[in-house]
């Protein structure tokens, strides 16, 4: 039962609920970045970098990405009753991760 449900679940997340597309994300060539085929302008391009940096060096961004890491490892590691509970709270981490890196990498630019 619980394959089905795992089956099921996936096919709906992706098939219904994965409301952005690869043309819809931030990429960087090495010079400009893109976003659905399009360059954006210098303008933009020096919003996007200055703005990663002001937001990692923010206190309430740090602040915010504590909680979360406080809150998701609580939730694996004290209040988990299911190996789904445990699931949850790495997809809380690794979706903090994935937006600490972007943020490291924009900011170096």
């Amino acid at each position: 039962m619980r394959r089905y449900k795992v089956i099921i679940a996936n096919y709906l997340l992706k098939h219904l609920f994965n409301a952005i597309t690869e043309e819809e994300i931030l990429k960087h060539n090495g010079k400009k970045f893109i976003v659905g085929g399009k360059e954006l302008p210098e303008a933009d391009y020096r919003d996007i970098t200055s703005g990663a940096r002001a937001m990692k060096e923010m206190y309430v961004w740090k602040m915010l990405s504590k909680e979360m890491k406080w809150n998701a490892n609580k939730d694996i590691y004290q209040k988990s009753q299911t190996i789904d509970d445990v699931l949850f709270g790495k997809a809380v981490l690794y979706t903090l991760d994935v937006m600490e890196k972007k943020l490291d990498k924009l900011s170096q630019l």
